[in-house]
């Protein structure tokens, strides 16, 4: 995910992932669970 600051676009800091994009800059990774995963997850 990128956000845009005073006008520029820069990556997501609280993000713990990263890919290269193709534009020689880096893209955050957003990770989303479906609901099963998450009740399984909290079941453990």
């Amino acid at each position: 995910m990128k956000l845009v600051v005073d006008g520029q676009w820069m990556a997501d800091p609280l993000a713990k992932e990263s890919v290269a994009n193709p534009f020689g800059g880096r893209n955050s990774v957003l990770k989303v669970s479906s609901p099963a995963e998450i009740r399984l997850e909290a079941a453990e």
